[in-house]
């Protein structure tokens, strides 16, 4: 059976949220250039980027990237790159305060080599918050319910069109991995 999505409901502890945070929050390697993106389609605080070398060293990362590795072996079939030292994590928060959001896009490169196959994104934040759903479009828009709170994980095919709605009360925190292959024909 072919996916778009997987989710995994609660998967990621609060403890281990906290640490991941953080960690990346007072320690992240640089961040988020904006020329690599359309600054009309996201509204957010500066996206601090971790590099492979800095997070491999939670065994909740390497936990997290063996479940999305191994679901995508079962699910998606992609074939996948591994991650080398200076890969950037990117840890996003939305603020309620400016109703921060990302419109809708797809995680691609702009590589002529490589393509961006996988998005994984971990929801790490450390409190309730209202608004940023994370809404998919495969022809029609939905909700994903299941990737709504803190602790929750899902892994999308990156050329699914994709946004994260307003943030209407409180922060929303996520950490995402891009699984490059070789390039879409």
């Amino acid at each position: 059976m072919k996916h778009e999505y997987w989710y995994w409901k609660n998967f990621i502890c609060l403890k281990d949220r906290e640490k991941l945070v953080n960690h990346i929050e007072n320690n992240y390697d640089f961040l988020e250039e904006e020329n690599l993106y359309d600054k009309r389609l996201k509204k957010t605080n500066p996206v601090k980027c971790m590099e492979w070398h800095n997070i491999q060293k939670f065994d909740i990362v390497k936990y997290i990237v063996d479940c999305m590795i191994a679901t995508n072996e079962n699910n998606f079939g992609y074939n996948l790159y591994p991650f080398h030292n200076h890969t950037a994590f990117n840890l996003t928060s939305y603020n309620s305060d400016k109703r921060e959001e990302y419109k809708w896009h797809i995680d691609a490169s702009k590589n002529d080599i490589k393509d961006i196959k996988l998005t994984g994104l971990v929801n790490l934040s450390l409190e309730k918050y209202e608004g940023g759903e994370f809404e998919i479009n495969n022809g029609e828009e939905s909700i994903i319910k299941e990737f709504s709170e803190g602790g929750d994980m899902i892994l999308i095919k990156s050329n699914l069109l994709h946004r994260v709605k307003p943030v209407t009360k409180g922060v929303r925190k996520t950490l995402a991995f891009f699984f490059e292959g070789p390039r879409f024909l």
